[in-house]
């Protein structure tokens, strides 16, 4: 697909850089930065701000995107990036950044000499002997790594098809140790299940009642994480449980991991003793200690890739008018 510049009209340049592609315009030098590069160039916090204030702001841009020709948005800088703007497509992952901002990001003029025979990424622009070893380091690095927030589904079938159900899938899970805990909590909640079928009696005894915070003597807090109201409450809890707990568990070890399930437990309870509005229903179930455990992931994890299955639709350009839209399913990370 054909690039063009938004400011001079003219084709764009395509060029490889460290993380994957850009393109740049040769008479205004502006560049053309997919998601991926933006975080490369400008840093992963820069990049993830200037997205979000593109998601929020409502001044749309003179400047048409390159790709879907739609008016872009205008996105203001935070102050320690330079205070400018840029020009962002969120519908087509796009971020222009014009030819006098940021000179970190490459410059037609920092490659290009006339007169030299060497070639940039198959296009017919001419670089000098300091632009082609820069050029062929880029060119060498690994652009896998840098695959950004599309990228290929996580390695294993079984790991999928939880994905399509709307579920989360570690894209990349990391080597663990033994797990004890996680495994013997999530056997007792299964097991538990299993003994009581869901006995009313057992939910009303065993279940946390805020009215009734200190009832056998105050065990019902912990008692009360191991009972579930359905087969779909339990499988649904017990695969969030499974996938972040274990690390979260490996990383404070097996001895604090069960002093947090404690604290969890006890702090989840009194959330429930001051602002249930239902205070003589018992409240059941492992979500609140997960959201503890999801709490804890999100801080200390928080470069980890989660991978989600979402549909999407693309339209390609087929020349004189012509297009068709392609549908499908991708891993959005």
């Amino acid at each position: 697909m054909a690039f063009r510049s938004p400011v001079t009209g003219i084709k764009l340049v395509r060029a490889n850089a460290k993380g994957g592609l850009f393109w740049y315009c040769p008479d205004s030098n502006g560049r053309l930065l997919t998601l991926v590069m933006a975080k490369h160039f400008l840093g992963q916090d820069g990049a993830r701000e200037i997205w979000v204030r593109a998601d929020l702001s409502k001044s749309l841009s003179e400047n048409p995107c390159p790709s879907c020709a739609k008016p872009m948005r205008v996105a203001a800088e935070p102050g320690w990036m330079g205070g400018g703007t840029l020009d962002v497509c969120r519908a087509c992952h796009l971020i222009w950044v014009s030819g006098e901002q940021h000179d970190e990001i490459p410059k037609p003029d920092d490659l290009i000499v006339k007169g030299d025979d060497t070639r940039i990424g198959g296009d017919s622009t001419l670089v000098s002997d300091a632009g082609r070893e820069i050029a062929k380091q880029l060119i060498s690095e690994d652009e896998k790594e840098n695959a950004g927030l599309f990228d290929e589904e996580p390695q294993g079938f079984l790991k999928t098809i939880p994905g399509f159900f709307g579920l989360p899938v570690e894209a990349k899970p990391r080597v663990l140790g033994a797990t004890w805990a996680s495994w013997i909590i999530g056997a007792l909640c299964f097991l538990v299940f299993l003994m009581t079928r869901n006995s009313e009696d057992i939910v009303q005894f065993f279940g946390f009642v805020p009215d009734e915070p200190l009832r056998i003597f105050g065990l019902t807090a912990f008692t009360a994480v191991f009972l579930h109201a359905g087969f779909a409450h339990l499988l649904s809890n017990l695969y969030f449980f499974f996938v972040f707990s274990d690390d979260v568990e490996d990383e404070m070890g097996t001895f604090e991991y069960f002093f947090f399930f404690l604290g969890s437990c006890v702090f989840v309870a009194g959330g429930e003793f001051v602002f249930s509005g239902s205070k003589s229903v018992p409240h059941i179930g492992l979500s609140g200690f997960i959201m503890s455990v999801l709490a804890y992931y999100a801080l200390e994890f928080g470069r980890s890739k989660i991978a989600f299955v979402i549909p999407f639709t693309q339209y390609f350009s087929l020349g004189r008018g012509a297009g068709t839209f392609l549908h499908g399913f991708r891993w959005l990370h």
